[in-house]
This record gives structure tokens, C-alpha cells and sequence, in this order.
């Protein structure tokens, strides 16, 4: 039995359709190779054709040429034909199918293998045969003889299988977490995005499984670059603030695209590309990108509308968070709670999915009797609008300053580690005010910066208008371009 590939301008339903390039070679060699690798015992492959093009191309291969009504009046006995119009059958499929060469397999509108030359473009029917069906992939459904089915092998072909590997760890918040979700969010229209997790992370992964994400998980005593190798990716993306010499080389040695957020480690020197929003001096080295023009927004804080900023103050948020390790919410809550009878205020809290002193919150605050002047949330969907209708706002020195600053609220900003005092973009410039680090504010410090912006409506209607000008709009869609490597494009 014999495979034949008919290539005739009568099946052709575009221009050039089998000659025409698709992402960089012409579209018929997608099928040509397939098959040319393929260990399918003893069939062999013929091109039938009526193109001088492709006979002059492919003269290395079995080539019959001839016209379309002499290929249909040859006798088709042992003959299996591929549609030409799906490219991306693969040799499972044909290894499969000519176990079967009475029955045709199909795709949509068109058959993909039959045994008639007539048969090709023809309304199919599945034909089962002893309970045996063959189902094609969604990649060899793709139909060429269309200009949507061209569309869609384009995007196929660019598709990328792309690694999201962050920080999970206490102390440390679920910013880089969030921060994945963000860049996958993007990324998976176009490519296929799978998140990695050390087995016992199971805030994070119970956080990117809601999501929907795949998960793949590495158990505590093995390396994570042993789980990444082996599910080869074109593009790894680390989130783990400090990476070593030896990961990263292994990664590269395997041809990955290694891109690094926030890494101070050795291995940044060795990565692709090194992305640090949060630090604003630049780097003498090709590969780091830095400052807020790298910010990675969320969704739902683009295209917002600004704070309008008011002579009272009826609103504070206080957000510390995905966890709060330094517990200053209680601290901020105890120092503003002051002011409450003088200034009659509402309080709104949103805590972090890792934070984990409910208890001692809640009953701080019956005790202090305050239940009516708190309300508590547990991770929002909707942060920006939480932003928007608050006067003021405390928060930590980390990647929250920039979702505030899209806003416009003015905002109290304290570090809840010696990484976050390097964050300068909570500068009064920018329209923040600065506690500094958390050990050296005090209930007394909440106290007194809250009265101040209380009364102060000048200060912060000036906060508001430094803080709107900053854009973090085109961030990500900078950041996506280093990771696809298409920043020079």
C-alpha cells in the first residue's frame, strides 16, 4: 500500500496555497516531513501533482507528475491519499489510520485520509469499524484550505510552552504569585502556560489551581530544574527574588529562554533577561530591565477611573498584603482607631490568603467594641474599586504601591522587610508618605500620620496628583515582549 499526497491546482483553495510559507516554509512541508520521519513499515509516500513548482522543489522525492483527471482515472487500489490541506497529521494518526485503509478519517468539512482521490473535499460521515475511531488533535484539525485555518496555524506554530516558577513562601507575601497569574493571564490565549510549585507550597498552589492553571509539582528533595527539563519549555519565568549560577546554566544548556524577576542571586548575569519594577537604578548589564516602566498591572486596575479626592475623609483601607508577617494591621488598626470618635471613619480591612491571625484580630476588635467601625474581607476580586472608595490608604512598600498610585488614593506605606526599604517608588514625590521600616512605627506613628492627613486636604489632594503621574498601563505589555524575545520587533 502506498501513501499518496495529491497536489493539484484543482484542490487548491487559496493562492499558492501548498507553496505559499507558513511561519517560515512552505505550508506542504509540515506534511512532507511528518512523513519522511514517520516509522510506518513499509508504506511509502508519492507526490501526485500538477505544479511545476513543486514538482522543480521536491525533486529529491517520489514526484508523479501528472493532471488531476489522469489521477482520478488511475485505479486507487492500495492507495491511501492525505488531504494536503491538513498539514499537521501526524504519524500516530497515519500509523493508526492505514491499519483501517477502508475507512476515512475526517476533520470538519473535509476529509482528511481516504482511500478515493474523488473522496477529498467531500461532506464526510465517521465511519466506525469494530468500535474503532481515530480523533484527530485540535492541532491536525486545522484546515489550510481556509483563511481562518491559516490564522489559526500561525498562532499554533508561534505557540510557546512557557514554565511560571514563583516565590511560595511565608514572609515573603504572594506577590510573585499574583504576579504569575498576572503574566499568565496574558500569556495563555496565544501559549501554553503551566505553573511550577515545590510539592508542600500548597498556598500557591492551591491559589493558581483556582485559577484554573495546570500545576506541576517537584517533591522536597529533588531540584526544580529537574522537573522543568523534563517537561521541556521553550521559556522558563523565575520569580524566586535570588537564583544560583548552576540553575540557570542548566536551564540554558537545554536551549530555554530563562527570564527572571526581582533576582539578585549569581544567576541573573546568566539569565536572558532580568525584570525589577521595583528597583530604579539601572544595571550595567544588557539583560536587566529596571524601574516602573517593567510594572506588571493587573487587569482589572487598567483603564480605572481615578480617586476624586474630597474635603472628608469617610473611608480608610488598610492592606497589608497576602500575608501580613509583621501583623500591622492590627498595629495600624490600633493607632487610627484614635481618631474614630473625633472623625467618624470607616474602617475596611482586606487581608491576604496567607494571613493567619483571624482569632487575635477579631477579638481585638470586640474587645475594643469597634465591630461596627470595622468590616473584614478576605482576598477581593475587585481590589480597584475597594482603592477607588477609600480616602486613605496603609499598605506595605511592595508591589501594591503601584496599584495605589494607578488610583490615585493617598497612601501610607511601610516596609515589612529590609527588601521592601530598597522599593523607592514610596517616595513623597511620588506622592506616598514613608514610615519606613516596620520596627520603627508605632501605634503612635498611625496615629499621627492619619490626623495629619485627616485634616490636611491640600496634602493629600497633592499626593493624589503626584501619584497620577505615573502610567503602568504599557508595563506589561513591555514585559511580554522580553519574555517572547520580540522587544526588538
Amino acid at each position: 500500500m502506498k501513501i499518496i499526497i495529491p497536489l493539484f491546482k484543482e484542490n487548491q483553495k487559496l493562492p499558492k496555497q501548498f507553496t505559499k510559507l507558513l511561519y517560515g516554509k512552505p505550508a506542504i512541508e509540515y506534511l512532507i516531513n511528518t512523513l519522511n520521519s514517520s516509522n510506518i513499515g513499509h508504506f511509502k509516500f508519492e507526490i501526485w501533482t500538477n505544479i511545476e513548482e513543486i514538482r522543480d522543489k521536491y525533486n529529491d522525492l517520489k514526484i508523479e507528475f501528472q493532471t488531476y483527471d489522469q489521477a482520478k482515472s488511475l485505479n486507487n487500489k492500495n492507495l491511501i491519499f492525505i488531504n494536503p490541506n491538513f498539514a499537521f497529521i501526524s504519524e500516530f494518526t497515519i500509523s493508526e489510520c492505514i491499519k483501517y485503509p477502508e475507512n476515512s478519517l475526517v476533520s470538519g468539512d473535509s476529509f482528511v485520509l481516504v482511500d478515493k482521490l474523488s473522496q477529498i473535499g467531500k461532506t464526510p460521515t465517521f465511519i466506525d469499524q469494530s468500535n474503532q475511531m481515530i480523533h484527530l488533535s485540535s492541532k491536525e484539525q486545522i484546515n489550510l484550505g481556509t483563511r481562518y485555518g491559516w490564522w489559526i496555524a500561525e498562532k499554533e506554530l508561534k505557540k510557546k510552552k512557557i514554565i511560571v516558577h514563583p516565590l511560595s513562601a511565608k514572609k515573603l507575601g504572594t506577590g510573585h504569585i499574583y504576579r504569575g497569574l498576572t503574566l499568565a493571564t496574558r500569556l495563555f490565549v496565544d501559549h501554553d502556560v503551566i505553573f511550577l510549585f515545590r510539592s508542600d507550597q500548597q498556598l500557591g498552589i492551591n491559589m493558581v489551581s483556582n485559577e484554573g492553571f495546570e500545576v506541576l509539582t517537584y517533591s522536597e528533595n529533588k531540584n526544580p530544574e529537574e522537573e522543568i527539563i523534563k517537561n521541556k519549555p521553550d521559556i522558563v519565568i523565575n520569580d524566586l527574588l535570588d537564583t544560583s549560577k548552576d540553575y540557570i546554566i542548566k536551564l540554558k544548556q537545554c536551549g530555554i529562554r530563562v527570564i527572571n524577576f526581582e533576582d539578585m542571586g549569581e544567576g541573573a548575569a546568566y539569565a536572558d533577561a532580568v525584570i525589577n519594577a521595583l528597583y530604579p537604578g539601572e544595571v550595567p548589564q544588557d539583560n536587566f530591565y529596571t524601574g516602573e516602566d517593567y510594572y506588571c498591572i493587573r487587569e482589572d486596575f487598567i483603564g480605572v477611573s481615578k480617586k476624586v479626592i474630597t474635603k472628608d475623609v469617610k473611608e480608610i483601607l488598610i492592606t497589608y498584603g497576602g500575608e501580613d508577617p509583621q501583623f500591622l494591621t492590627l498595629t495600624t488598626l490600633k493607632g487610627i482607631l484614635k481618631l474614630q470618635v473625633e472623625f467618624h471613619f470607616h474602617v475596611k480591612i482586606i487581608l491576604g490568603p496567607a494571613f493567619n491571625k483571624h482569632d487575635e484580630l477579631h477579638n481585638t476588635i470586640e474587645e475594643l467594641g469597634l465591630n461596627e467601625k470595622v468590616t473584614i474581607y478576605d482576598s477581593v476580586k475587585d481590589m480597584s474599586r475597594f482603592m477607588r472608595e477609600a480616602d486613605i490608604i496603609f499598605t506595605s512598600a511592595g508591589r501594591t504601591m503601584y496599584e495605589v498610585a494607578t488610583i490615585g488614593t493617598p497612601a501610607v506605606v511601610t516596609a515589612q522587610n529590609y527588601r521592601e526599604l530598597t522599593h523607592t517608588f514610596g517616595h513623597p514625590y511620588n506622592g506616598f508618605y514613608n514610615l519606613g521600616y516596620w520596627a520603627d512605627a508605632s501605634e503612635n506613628s498611625y496615629y499621627e500620620v492619619t490626623k495629619k492627613l485627616i485634616i490636611n486636604y491640600d496634602l493629600r489632594k497633592l499626593m493624589h496628583d503626584r501619584m497620577s503621574k505615573s502610567d503602568f498601563s504599557q508595563g506589561i505589555n513591555r514585559v511580554l515582549r522580553i519574555i517572547l524575545n520580540e522587544e526588538d520587533e
